[in-house]
């Protein structure tokens, strides 16, 4: 057995017994010696840093390393595991948005539209609400630019710069219409300035259900 496996072991027994800061920096000094030997790190280390995180009341870190765990293992093209990771984050953290919109990209990557769009939505319906819809509007955007052909994309990133247009002259000219979809279903007209934003994004919602009845 390498001297990393039996710290690694070590690590998990020092955990069982409640020794989490003890395991905490057993897992830690894998990870750099993986480092100093030139190898990629397990990204399984990284959930078990988080994991010990997570019970020791580290919220910050605790999501950085499901982060980052999860992004490695999509690198791996082990996209089961990082689903299983961010599932595992919104069990810990069911606020943490961010945690949906991670998990619609992945499903893209799986051809899973309708489950991508179902997480889609919980973020776009949850940052609209917290005031972030310019970031609910780069989602819609970046959703639509995988999924369809662009057109739709384009059109929203065209009602991005309008909304950042009148945010920036805080103009109160009227709600500018935009024209239909392939799919038929009409986009809606934007509020005034980014001030106003958040019912253009209510409104673009509809778009999604149709989108992937064309893709799907």
């Amino acid at each position: 057995m390498s001297d990393r496996s039996q710290l690694r072991m070590d690590a998990r027994h020092e955990a069982a017994e409640g020794r989490l800061g003890v395991a905490l920096e057993m897992y830690e000094r894998a990870i750099r010696e993986a480092d100093e030997a030139g190898d990629a790190p397990d990204p399984l280390l990284h959930v078990r840093i988080a994991d010990l995180h997570h019970r020791l009341g580290h919220e910050r870190s605790a999501l950085a390393s499901y982060r980052l765990a999860a992004d490695r293992y999509r690198e791996e093209g082990l996209i089961l595991n990082a689903v299983a990771v961010w599932k595992r984050v919104l069990r810990g953290y069911p606020s943490h948005i961010e945690a949906h919109r991670a998990l619609a990209e992945v499903h893209v990557d799986q051809d899973l539209v309708a489950e991508a769009r179902l997480h889609l939505l919980n973020f776009v319906e949850a940052a609209d609400r917290t005031g972030r819809s310019e970031e609910a509007l780069d989602a819609l955007v970046d959703f639509l630019a995988v999924t369809y052909d662009g057109e739709v994309a384009r059109v929203l990133r065209a009602y991005q710069a309008l909304l950042r247009r009148r945010a920036e002259a805080d103009s109160r000219a009227a709600d500018v219409q935009l024209p239909q979809t392939p799919s038929g279903t009409k986009l809606g007209p934007g509020g005034r300035g980014l001030a106003r934003g958040r019912r253009g994004v209510r409104r673009l919602l509809p778009v999604l259900p149709s989108v992937a009845a064309v893709t799907g």
